[in-house]
């Protein structure tokens, strides 16, 4: 039986090896994995052991030039741990159903970051 500590390098093996066809650059121009790939390879190892809660979603209009934009603050249930991660993201399209779409994945792929799942894409190893 596999250890936690070698499913959690499996997943990331896998992303690794799924580079760059599972990568893409953000609004601001940060490289990370895309948040299905890090979805795939979690349920490949982990499937049903980890959930996700939104706990408060909004929207509002940016200081800078006044565009909407969605906000998310979600729970991440992972190996019997809880973590809260927010993001926001702009509605660059006037879609907003789109924007907080966006804005859970990136607070998805930070929470799983608490467990080093797509470490890489934090520590820049990811090429642009």
């Amino acid at each position: 039986m596999e250890t936690t500590l070698e499913k959690l390098k499996k997943v990331n093996e896998a992303l690794k090896k799924g580079e760059p066809g599972n990568t893409t650059e953000d609004n601001k121009g940060y490289s990370g994995y895309k948040p299905q790939y890090i979805i795939d390879c979690v349920n490949r190892e982990f499937l049903g052991e980890w959930g996700v809660e939104v706990i408060e979603k909004k929207n509002y209009r940016d200081g800078k030039n006044q565009r909407l934009t969605a906000f998310v603050h979600i729970r991440l249930s992972f190996l019997g741990q809880e973590v809260d991660s927010m993001a926001s993201h702009p509605d660059n399209q006037n879609d907003l159903g789109d924007a907080y779409k966006a804005a859970q994945t990136d607070a998805l792929k930070k929470a799983f970051a608490h467990f080093s799942i797509g470490n890489r894409a934090y520590h820049g190893l990811l090429k642009k």
